[in-house]
């Protein structure tokens, strides 16, 4: 008869009773260590445990790199700083994309409503009073109804209501 081991290797993954237990084991061997060994242990995890953010670790770390690397922290310093211009450039790009899509909309909004409104106008021309002046009238109700929903749009994207 061949009996199976119910012990698991570090690589398999633990239960959330048997992390808890494991917690309290580890934390059972803490409270036996002096309080210089604990410190030590706390400040070693600590150390591995630290959390930064932005472009630039901490100048403690930059120090750190530069000891393992002769000007790493320089290094480190000019990557960020192209980095921040590479991120002003894209964002400068997009915003005159922007502005240069809404310029060519402006445009062919402008075009469609000129050709509506001459189109009202032939059919007036042409005797043809209800058509012409329903097109007209629904085309100047069109414009002014897009004007003013684009101006409330762009005061709620800018945070003015």
């Amino acid at each position: 008869m061949i009996m199976k081991d119910n012990t698991k290797t570090d690589n398999e993954p633990l239960t959330p009773t048997e992390q808890d237990s494991e917690i309290q084991k580890v934390e059972a061997e803490i409270d036996k260590l002096s309080p210089r060994q604990r410190n030590l242990v706390i400040e070693r995890y600590e150390e591995s445990s630290q959390i930064y953010e932005g472009p630039l670790p901490p100048a403690s770390e930059l120090i750190k790199y530069n000891e393992a690397h002769p000007d790493a922290a320089d290094r480190i310093i000019a990557m960020a700083e192209k980095e921040q211009e590479a991120r002003l450039v894209n964002a400068t790009y997009m915003l005159r994309e922007d502005a240069k899509t809404k310029k060519r909309g402006q445009f062919m909004g402008f075009i469609i409503a000129l050709i509506v409104l001459d189109g009202g106008m032939f059919l007036l021309s042409q005797g043809r009073a209800l058509e012409g002046f329903t097109t007209l009238v629904g085309a100047a109700a069109t414009l002014v109804f897009i004007f003013i929903s684009g101006r409330y749009q762009g005061s709620d994207k800018d945070g003015d209501k």
